[in-house]
């Protein structure tokens, strides 16, 4: 079994080679190792695109090398390849972590930089680095805390440097070697063995370190590089408190003392050694400071010091451990005062460890407030200067803006005034003080939310409900405005408003279209937060100058969204800017949604209310009717309706009766057993007769919430009108079928005598007009005579044009069975005033009612009123006025024209749409008559045309059929609700 990774006995135990795009220096490296090292050698190659084969890899004596691709524990006396696209782990136990990463990430993840790492954890100083010439940034990091761990990191200078080696060597992390020597460093630290189970230190950093002497490194910007544990003993203060930081940041007081000077004279390349006698006894400083190559300054220094300054020195010591290990801050700091005596500022002389952790300021000590933050809190001055004025202690908490935080103090004057120096002792309670910020805020919102809670119930409406929430909010919130608004559309309507007496209302109607950005914002459903209207762009500057005219600088909306549309708008505004905070804005919007809840049940509330009232007095007064709800026990809980009152009976006489309690035993059994239907789950439906009525009984089980029958309802409804309507129809079917039979009859009768008249005319009109024709034309001088006696040619000639009319009459006739029609919507108003405009020239006045729409074809109909209106205005009627109407008979709709010229005889009246007479002449024909088409038109719409006799005066009446949709149409047209 391998042996693990553990301590090879020299002061050595792991060593890394970081190398370059060859292999080559690596091994000689790894030749120059001794045989019996027991340590583990770990190669990797950054930027190695290829995995080399061990096989390859020639190694003196017989080390195994390994490819590291994976997770396990390291063998002790191994050569270890590290994978290059992958980052390696070594773990405090020696095992090893191998993770891959693409190589489109090696950049940052950094492997050097953690394999240097975590080697320096498992084995701090007894781990040596060899960077041969490396590629890239990747090690900077790790070289430092190995350097920092006490390892050894070393330089190859046989290769140009690199940025990285750069780096090392003036950060003073490397010491710079060629290769050849490096191997021999390498071999020595190999092979001596440790001192007592530790490592002996062949670097010269490491002699330092255990010398007597303090020992601090400067570079050229006197900062402190380096300093040993004696300088640490001495100073009272560790190296990562001082590396890093200007010595004249680190120690202030040397800035014009003797030691100060001698740096600055080493600093110019002068050797220089000073002996410094101190106040106490026997108090001796001796320092040396000798220039180094880089430009810096290597200091040397011990101190003599006397039995009382010993004992001093380590009360000092143990004050420095107690005042850099304690956890709250500590400072000491020196006031400063203005010409006029004011204190105005301080300067910190001392600061312990924990005081950059409560303030987050590094390196305060010899910087004044100002310097740090700027502009300090003036009370921290006014509080320091009032210890040392009054010379007591002043216990205090206060925050400082500029760092966000709040301190716990506690300041205590230090020696005599004149010195004007505080000790403040201080805990950064900025965590302690928001959590019971949070807390009393959380009481007073809880207090506030219950008050809120008892207004909302105790308010049943919901303009007063919003108005109560208003002035409850506005004492809550301090503020000046507090309003409920209603979106309308993009109108905001404020209603409800609470607002101090000094400010002006805003109740109102608002576009909300003229602030759009803010509108867009609502819309969304996002709050708008407004702490200064002066500082915010993108207010229309008109709404800016609206909300100065009402004394608003600030204010706070909440949408009240539902189904994405914004229905209603809560704001709070105030006349001086204010920053809203989270919990303003979520306290608005719980105020803004709770209100709405109460408003909806309010609502709710009121319609449930109104109904209830509604549904009692339509129960109390049901119409022809009765509503009785019976329970289990078939006793009477309810019982309302006209038809109670009519059967005799009061709501108080059946109210806690049962059924066989109110009704005669032969009505009870059969009532009972249908209220028992309905206590099973079914329903049912009696019709019966009672007092001379008609009654259908319906009847449905009650349930309550879990399902569970617990009674009967029976709703009573009066039907014998209904009953005697229904026969009214009925008789009114059977009269409209007998006159549509009727009218089926004539229209056949009228069809058939149309046809066989068109069709004998025709026939024998054609031989008398042919005759008479050749009658009219001149004889030739040697044609016989005819045997018939010559009329004269002016009465052939009206017989040949009444013949020729009768002829076109029926060849009309016959073009009106043949036309489609094409039936529309068609106005009778409209289509009798066209005629009338046409028509106007004849003197004749028309009064003309409301007429019908019917469903007609308006070029039939036109022709067939055009017909008849030229028979009414004939100059033999002498007609001077016409009054046209309407009305509804029978299921159609008539249409009368009335005129005022010669009356018709019975005769006239029965025969003027006649088309028997009107062909063969029986009767005298009217001038202008020819009224046949007119009722041929009509009967193809379904309808017909009579006249009317009369006296003195005519009348001929226009029956269309009545069509349902269209007589809806024009009630809605005219706003008139169909039906009687």
């Amino acid at each position: 079994m391998p042996a693990p990774f553990v301590a090879s006995g020299t002061p050595i135990d792991a060593l890394v080679l970081i190398a370059g795009p060859h292999l080559a220096a690596s091994w000689a490296v790894i030749d120059a190792l001794p045989e019996d090292w027991r340590g583990t050698v770990l190669v990797l190659q950054p930027g190695a695109g290829t995995r080399p084969a061990p096989g390859g890899l020639q190694c003196r004596g017989s080390r195994p090398v390994r490819w590291l691709d994976g997770p396990g524990t390291l063998e002790a006396g191994g050569i270890y390849i590290c994978a290059a696209h992958a980052l390696t782990e070594i773990w405090p136990d020696g095992r090893c972590a191998v993770t891959p990463v693409g190589a489109g990430h090696m950049e940052w993840a950094r492997p050097v930089d953690l394999l240097l790492a975590t080697l320096a954890l498992r084995c701090g100083e007894r781990t040596a680095a060899v960077l041969l010439n490396p590629v890239g940034q990747d090690g900077a990091l790790g070289a430092r805390v190995l350097k920092g761990a006490g390892g050894t990191v070393l330089v190859s200078t046989d290769e140009p440097p690199s940025t990285l080696t750069s780096y090392l060597l003036d950060e003073h992390l490397a010491t710079a070697l060629p290769l050849s020597a490096a191997c021999r460093l390498i071999t020595s630290l190999t092979s001596a063995p440790s001192s007592k189970g530790r490592p002996m230190s062949a670097h010269p950093a490491d002699m330092l370190h255990r010398i007597q002497d303090a020992h601090c490194l400067l570079d050229r910007t006197f900062t402190i590089v380096r300093v040993n544990a004696a300088a640490e003993r001495l100073l009272g203060r560790s190296r990562a408190e001082l590396i890093g930081r200007l010595h004249w940041d680190a120690f202030p007081a040397s800035l014009g003392a003797p030691v100060g000077r001698a740096l600055r004279r080493a600093g110019t390349g002068v050797e220089h050694h000073l002996t410094h006698h101190g106040t106490g006894e026997r108090d001796i400083l001796h320092l040396d400071a000798y220039p180094t190559a880089g430009g810096g300054v290597a200091l040397f220094w011990r101190d003599d010091v006397g039995p009382v300054q010993a004992a001093r020195r380590q009360d000092e010591q143990r004050y420095r451990a107690l005042f850099n290990g304690m956890d709250e801050a500590f400072a000491v700091v020196e006031v400063i005062a203005d010409a006029a005596g004011q204190w105005t500022d301080f300067v910190f002389l001392e600061v312990n460890a924990a005081f950059q952790r409560h303030t987050g300021l590094p390196d305060p000590v010899g910087r004044t407030a100002t310097d740090l933050l700027g502009t300090p809190n003036p009370r921290w001055a006014a509080l320091y200067g009032q210890a040392i004025d009054t010379g007591e202690a002043v216990r205090v908490e206060e925050t400082e803006a500029t760092l966000g935080r709040t301190f716990s103090l506690n300041i205590f004057p230090l020696g005599e005034r004149t010195t004007r120096q505080v000790a403040v002792l201080f805990t950064d309670v900025t965590e302690q003080t928001r959590a019971a910020a949070h807390l009393r805020e959380s009481e007073e919102r809880q207090v506030f939310l219950l008050a809120l809670s008892d207004r909302l119930r105790s308010r049943t409406e919901p303009a007063s409900l919003q108005g109560a929430v208003a002035e409850l909010t506005l004492a809550q919130f301090g503020a000046d405005h507090c309003l409920f608004c209603e979106v309308r559309g993009q109108q905001a309507v404020i209603q409800g408003e609470a607002r101090r007496p000094d400010v002006p209302s805003v109740t109102g109607m608002y576009a909300l279209t003229s602030v759009p950005d803010l509108w867009g914002t609502l819309e969304a459903g996002q709050p708008v937060i407004v702490g200064d209207i002066g500082a915010a762009p993108w207010l229309d500057e008109g709404f800016r100058t609206w909300c100065r005219s009402v004394r608003i600088a600030s204010f706070l909306v909440i949408p009240e969204v539902h189904a994405g549309q914004v229905m209603g708008l809560f704001g709070v505004a105030q006349r001086a800017p204010r920053p809203w905070t989270e919990a303003d804005v979520a306290l608005a919007a719980e105020v803004a949604e709770r209100t709405r809840v109460a408003a909806e049940r309010a609502c709710a509330r009121q319609a449930l209310e109104a109904s209830e009232r509604r549904l009692q007095a339509l129960i109390e007064q049901l119409p022809g009717g009765a509503v009785f709800v019976v329970d289990q026990d078939l006793r009477y809980l309810l019982a309302h309706g006209e038809a109670l009152t009519a059967a005799g009976f009061t709501p108080e006489q059946l109210v806690g009766r049962t059924v066989a309690q109110i009704l005669p035993p032969e009505q009870a059994g059969e009532t009972e057993a249908r209220y028992r239907v309905a206590l099973a789950g079914q329903g049912f439906e009696h019709e019966h007769a009672a007092h001379g009525r008609t009654f259908l009984t319906r009847g449905a089980p009650l349930r309550d919430a879990s399902g569970r029958v617990t009674g009967a309802l029976a709703l009573s409804y009066d039907i014998t009108d209904r009953q005697q309507a229904e026969e009214a129809v009925r008789l009114l079917n059977a009269t409209l079928e007998e006159r549509i039979e009727d009218r089926t009859r004539r229209l056949a009768d009228l069809n058939s005598e149309l046809r066989a008249l068109v069709t004998r005319t025709a026939r024998n009109l054609e031989a008398p007009v042919q005759a008479l024709s050749r009658l009219l034309e001149p004889a030739p001088g040697d044609a016989p005579l005819l045997e018939v006696t010559p009329w004269a040619p002016a009465a052939l000639q009206d017989e040949l044009l009444k013949l020729r009319g009768v002829t076109q009459d029926l060849q009309v006739l016959a073009r009106l069975e043949e036309r489609d029609l094409i039936r529309e919507l068609l106005p009778l108003t409209e289509l009798f005033r066209d005629l009338q405009a046409a028509l106007a020239t004849r003197g004749v006045r028309w009064f003309t009612s409301r007429l019908p729409i019917v469903r007609a074809d308006r070029a039939l109909l036109r022709q067939a009123l055009s017909v008849l209106q030229t028979f009414l205005l004939s100059p033999a009627r002498g007609v001077r006025a016409v009054d046209v109407g309407s009305q509804e008979v029978q299921g159609e709709v008539w249409v009368t024209v009335d005129d005022d010229g010669v009356g018709l005889s019975g005769e006239e009246a029965a025969t003027l749409f006649d088309l028997t007479v009107r062909s063969e002449q029986e009767v005298p024909l009217l001038e202008g008559s020819g009224l046949t088409q007119v009722r041929r038109i009509m009967a193809r719409h379904g309808g017909w045309a009579w006249a009317e006799a009369r006296g003195r005066g005519g009348r001929v009446v226009l029956a269309f059929p009545k069509d349902v949709e269209v007589t809806a149409l024009e009630a809605w047209l005219r706003n008139d609700p169909p039906g009687p």
